[in-house]
């Protein structure tokens, strides 16, 4: 294994640090690799992600936590990035529920393109569909409605593939 573990800091038998990172980890090489922030025990911090993942000195993922909940509201709350730093995945929750008032709560671009709307971590759009699938050309190859996590439309199909 290449990894090392640095730096954890505890209270206790919690994980816990007050002014940074309670968890550190670095490769053999001393390369971060990883980094958490902890309160009592939680993944928890209020300016910016409580988890950061690096590959080759790059952010490869970063994930924001409120007393060990997915939760930010001025973004995604959950964003991965591929080796050249682009974001290819992105996911929004509140209070540990994927959920966005206006526009889709998981966008995935990495196979495919993907745009999923959530209500209250329940797949859910109101007369539009929840669920989008784009090819590579980003043409639209599949639509699903849904209301309140369970295939639905009243006028027309609820699912819907193009050639």
């Amino acid at each position: 294994n290449d990894c090392v573990v640095s730096y954890i800091s505890y209270i206790g038998n919690n994980k816990h640090c007050d002014d940074g990172p309670a968890e550190v980890k670095y490769e053999k090489n001393n390369n971060i690799i990883y980094k958490a922030w902890h309160q009592n025990g939680k993944f928890h911090r209020l300016d910016g992600p409580a988890q950061i993942w690096y590959e080759n000195d790059k952010v490869v993922c970063k994930s924001w936590f409120i007393e060990g909940k997915y939760h930010r509201l001025d973004g995604p709350a959950y964003i991965k990035y591929d080796k050249s730093g682009n974001i290819i995945e992105k996911r929004w929750f509140k209070e540990d529920q994927r959920h966005r008032k206006n526009g889709p709560a998981v966008i995935e671009n990495n196979k495919g393109i993907y745009k999923m709307f959530y209500k209250n971590n329940k797949l859910h759009r109101k007369n539009k569909p929840a669920y989008i699938k784009y090819d590579e050309s980003g043409n639209i190859i599949e639509e699903r409605w849904y209301k309140e996590d369970k295939l639905h439309r009243k006028n027309g199909p609820a699912v819907i593939h193009y050639d």
